[in-house]
């Protein structure tokens, strides 16, 4: 289940597939609905409000431990409920029948997906700073470690060069 807090729309899918729409009222100003992925937690096909004023919740699922619920009720055509997602009453009904506990349902909107892009978009930079990074460094040792070659090399040729002079200076000065 995907609920679109942007469009005020929701989406049933089975296996992927999208197989029912509907429209919603979500939570007012100051009262959102909360966005993330939560679970059905409880359902009751008669339920009223314990915090606002007995107001009738029927086919509620709920979705928080705060009591943020899917459930039927008016819809004015814009987020106008106390933070849960009405749903048309029929609907309601048909999507009662269809979830069980534990079901997952997606809330959404388009600035966290926008965020969400934006953090991706941020990462994936990141990680291509990074390689780049990498190669560079690796470039760099690998250029230290031919000059290190190099010199390792020129040094044991100059080794081998004095090595008899040395040998010749250390026998005079023995034999004094």
């Amino acid at each position: 289940m995907v609920i679109d807090l942007t469009r005020q729309r929701a989406l049933l899918y089975r296996d992927g597939v999208p197989i029912a729409a509907s429209t919603i009222s979500t939570g007012s100003k100051g009262r959102e609905t909360p966005t993330g992925v939560f679970t059905i937690l409880q359902k009751e096909v008669v339920h009223r409000s314990g915090t606002y004023d007995n107001a009738p919740m029927p086919y509620m699922q709920r979705l928080t431990s705060k009591g943020v619920a899917m459930h039927g009720g008016n819809l004015p055509g814009y987020p106008a409920s106390h933070g849960c997602i009405r749903l048309p009453k029929a609907f309601a009904k048909l999507l009662y029948g269809v979830t069980e506990l534990g079901t997952p349902v997606m809330i959404t909107d388009e600035a966290e997906l926008a965020e969400q892009a934006r953090s991706a978009a941020e990462y994936q930079r990141a990680t291509e700073e990074v390689a780049r990074k990498k190669a560079e460094l690796q470039a760099d040792a690998e250029r230290a470690l031919a000059e290190f070659d190099r010199a390792k090399a020129a040094h044991e040729k100059t080794l081998r060069q004095h090595n008899p002079q040395i040998a010749k200076f250390k026998s005079e000065v023995a034999s004094k």
